[in-house]
């Protein structure tokens, strides 16, 4: 019911230059996998690399998740498909061929769930027939890119702890986009936010909040406010969706 597949975005490297590597993961109808912290029930969808000997990893970029509620138990997913991109820091000197493995597992949901994994490499340079055309490998690209969350610094210094909630004050200058309609958070943290409750957005005389709700039985207050946030804005051009990485201390 899922299918992955590993596809590096170029044919051959270059010594010191990073390169990506794209990880296409496809769902039938109504089936899905978890996000980084899946939520109330799930699992992580993990990646085990192997790389040559010099090779790194240097980032890794996921897409923004759904929130799926379903008998009362909410969980963050990615259905139809996901695209996550590795970047690769090759060494300063590269051997003839240099061999590439990922272990991924994951654990697949409709009306029952299943593990799913599998053991997935390549070969740079690459052989001419596992090299697909730069177009289609531009448009993986840039289909990737569209559900991406980008990092912000706009909203440093803006949470606030507020007994059982984070509120979170939009900078004046987003009024800008239009008017702030619909919020969602996406934590990275587990344990620490009420997921199960809505994200609302409270409209003041000065400035529009953000407000997040906390977990009644959670250990400790965070003092990070770290995760992905979705923003939507009602304009004249009809509804504009700003998804960021927010990482900002709390007060």
């Amino acid at each position: 019911m899922v299918d992955v597949e590993l596809v590096p975005l170029v044919s051959e490297v270059n010594p010191g230059v990073p390169f990506e590597v794209a990880v296409v993961f496809s769902m039938k109808s109504d089936w899905h996998i978890y996000w980084q912290n899946p939520g109330e029930a799930g699992l992580a969808t993990d990646f085990d690399w192997t790389l040559p000997s010099g090779y790194g990893i240097i980032s890794k970029r996921e897409p923004v998740p759904n929130r799926h509620v379903e008998d009362g138990i909410t969980t963050f997913i990615h259905k139809n498909e996901a695209v996550f991109l590795f970047q690769i820091l090759p060494p300063a000197q590269l051997s003839n061929a240099d061999s590439f493995q990922v272990d991924i597992s994951w654990l697949e949901c409709k009306d029952v769930c299943r593990s799913g994994s599998r053991q997935l490499g390549f070969q740079l340079p690459l052989t001419h027939e596992s090299i697909q055309t730069s177009e289609t490998l531009r448009e993986l690209h840039s289909k990737a890119e569209t559900h991406f969350p980008v990092e912000t610094q706009a909203f440093e210094g803006q949470a606030r702890l507020k007994r059982n909630r984070v509120e979170l004050r939009t900078p004046a200058r987003m009024a800008a986009t239009g008017k702030l309609v619909e919020a969602d958070f996406f934590p990275f943290e587990e344990m620490i936010y009420d997921i199960g409750s809505a994200v609302r957005v409270k409209s003041g005389f000065r400035n529009t909040t953000i407000v997040i709700p906390l977990a009644g039985d959670r250990d400790q207050d965070p003092k990070m406010l770290q995760g992905v946030l979705i923003q939507k804005y009602s304009s004249p051009e009809g509804l504009v969706t700003i998804q960021s990485i927010i990482d900002t201390s709390i007060q």
